[in-house]
């Protein structure tokens, strides 16, 4: 007579034998990583960047020194693409690449856990990290992030590993697997804090002799797959010929945009930014009253996201909000639970618990002084947390607390994944709400190839005008910063470009950002200083006096004359001997009207980029 199993056991077979489960997970994931690629880039504005990397081809922007090898890997990968589908976006491959970086990622982190938990905190794990809105959204997007939770995630594996059977061949694959991790984002360095963290338990038990020679199959493993393709790309590529140009290529945000930094609301935005790689919240400002706070949490305005708060339902974000309050007051059940069974748990995998602690301190430290509000940092230290909340399954515990945890993990993974599809995820995969493509649909209807758009308004505006028109984009703000000293010669070389273009039969745009009265560098608030604002006055105030494009500008403009657009409303021509005028004031024609019409440049610039009647 066959032996009926119960269907919890034929669950549990399916889960801890072979590869079903795997499989299955894949299954789930891939599709719906997909089914919800990115239409909106403001979340991951660097995605443009990458894209536009790929499509040029250029070794030194591939070779970024942050993350060597997402851009050759990103570049190789859209070839192949093209080979199969010619013609393919440069952005649509990366965010295939994207799909299956995360959905490899989660299934090796199952295989991992299952091994050594058992199948339901593997499940549970994999899921809360599937679902968590940081990786999900940057498997959907054109980023580094993911690709590198993934190296990680291998990395990790590796390291229980070399740390359950130690050898020189079971170190020398973990430097291989970290190396990987470094190539893949150079803040991976931090993982060195897991390494150490083995080697020291390793030695407690098998003695400082052994410790040295696997330590040592490590280094040189590292040196190999890291240090040799970062040694080609800084003499080969970037061609640095001293420590100081090293040094800055390697640390470049540190010491030249200067990142990092302490305050007192330091725990506040680390928080803000874990919570926001978890749950991605976009719903929250539908509510006015939440979006000011978090504003004023931060140092930037958060227009992205208040524009974005356009396309959702009052009764969807109230709903939201409550679904989101619910998982939170799940969550805190959930550490309770393993606060209680902290001594059982830790007695049960106490290597396991202290390699986690080990990845999670040092990133979490670091990232809390780098950028502890931006979410895309805190997708590697989910890693280690979402296994860290799974473990409560992993006990023996028969308290009626601990018997409630399997019911309440679904509850959180299915609570979760709704907060996010609804509240995030399926609001960004329109361009309808992207602020800065609608910013910019004026120039990618009307600008055509030769011609060129003068802009401000920071990187991110640069890199959707660069990547969505056919125009050459002159980043004015960008190049202003690193001209300092050297002001007149910028704008000698902006005349040069002028001339060419129109010389070449195109037009020239000057965006509202470029030339309002008080432009800003980006979309973070950040002003023109003195010199700059001075020199770019001047520059318009005698850009009709100049030698060299004159008589260009005199013909032209005849015609056609220069382009001053109001993004995403209407579009005016200024002729050079009205360009600019005391207090502001551009005298404009308009293409809908006729005869001339006073515009105050301050009033634009009452919201970024927009004018204010057609503020949200």
């Amino acid at each position: 007579m066959d032996v009926v199993r119960p269907k919890s056991a034929i669950t549990y077979y399916w889960l801890a034998s072979g590869w079903v489960a795997p499989a299955l997970l894949g299954i789930l994931l891939l599709p719906m990583y997909f089914l919800s690629l990115a239409g909106n880039h403001t979340e991951a504005e660097d995605a443009l960047v990458y894209a536009a990397d790929v499509r040029r081809a250029d070794p030194v922007s591939l070779s970024h020194p942050n993350h060597i090898l997402y851009g050759w890997l990103g570049y190789g990968f859209y070839r192949l693409i093209d080979v199969v589908r010619p013609g393919s976006d440069p952005l649509f491959a990366l965010q295939i690449l994207d799909a299956l970086s995360g959905t490899v990622g989660v299934v090796i982190l199952f295989c991992l856990l299952r091994r050594l938990l058992g199948p339901y905190p593997a499940a549970a794990a994999s899921l809360f990290l599937g679902l968590s809105y940081g990786y999900w959204w940057y498997s959907v997007e054109s980023e580094v992030y993911v690709v590198s939770a993934a190296t990680l995630i291998a990395a990790f594996g590796l390291a229980y590993r070399a740390l359950s059977h130690p050898s020189t061949r079971s170190y020398f694959l973990l430097g291989a697997g970290h190396g990987l991790a470094v190539l893949a984002h150079v803040s991976n360095v931090l993982f060195a804090a897991v390494v150490l963290a083995t080697l020291l338990l390793m030695r407690a038990r098998v003695g400082p002799g052994i410790s040295l020679k696997n330590f040592v199959a490590y280094a040189l493993s590292i040196a190999c797959v890291a240090g040799l393709p970062y040694a080609a790309a800084a003499t080969l590529v970037a061609r640095l010929s001293s420590v100081e140009e090293l040094s800055e290529w390697l640390a470049y945000y540190i010491v030249v945009e200067k990142y990092g930094g302490l305050d007192l609301l330091t725990p506040v935005k680390a928080s803000i930014g874990m919570a926001r790689a978890m749950i991605g919240g976009h719903f929250v400002f539908a509510f006015p009253a939440l979006g000011d706070v978090m504003t004023s949490v931060g140092d930037f305005y958060l227009f992205e996201e208040r524009f974005l708060a356009r396309g959702f339902d009052s009764t969807m974000a109230i709903g939201l909000l409550f679904a989101t309050l619910l998982f939170c007051g799940v969550i805190v059940r959930l550490i309770a639970v393993g606060v209680r069974n902290w001594r059982m748990v830790s007695s049960m995998h106490s290597q396991l618990v202290v390699l986690l602690l080990a990845w999670l301190v040092p990133y979490a430290v670091f990232f809390a002084w780098y950028d502890p509000k931006n979410l895309e940092f805190w997708i590697a230290p989910m890693v280690p947390i979402t296994i860290l909340l799974s473990l409560p399954l992993a006990t023996d515990a028969s308290d009626r607390s601990s018997q409630s945890v399997p019911a309440l993990v679904v509850a959180a993974v299915v609570l979760l994944g709704l907060i996010n599809w609804f509240g995030s995820v399926r609001p960004q995969q329109s361009p309808d709400l992207d602020f800065w493509r609608q910013k910019g649909a004026w120039y990618e209807s009307h600008a055509r190839s030769g011609d060129l758009i003068v802009a401000g308004g920071g990187y991110v505006w640069a890199s959707y005008l660069t990547y969505y028109t056919r125009a050459r984009v002159f980043a004015l703000d960008q190049h202003l910063r690193h001209a300092v000293g050297d002001r007149k010669g910028l704008f000698r070389q902006l005349d040069l470009l002028i001339q060419e273009t129109f010389t070449g039969g195109g037009d020239v745009y000057f965006t509202v950002d470029a030339i309002g009265e008080d432009p800003e560098i980006d979309g973070f608030g950040h002003r023109w200083d003195g010199e700059d604002r001075m020199a770019l006055r001047e520059w318009l105030f005698t850009i009709k006096k100049c030698d060299a494009c004159a008589a260009t500008f005199s013909a032209k403009c005849s015609q056609r004359s220069v382009t001053f657009s109001l993004e995403g409303i209407r579009s005016a021509d200024i002729s050079p001997a009205d360009s600019m005028r005391a207090g502001g004031t551009i005298r404009c024609r308009w293409h809908q009207t006729k005869g001339c019409a006073s515009f105050d440049t301050a009033t634009i610039r009452q919201t970024p980029g927009f004018a204010k009647k057609s503020w949200p």
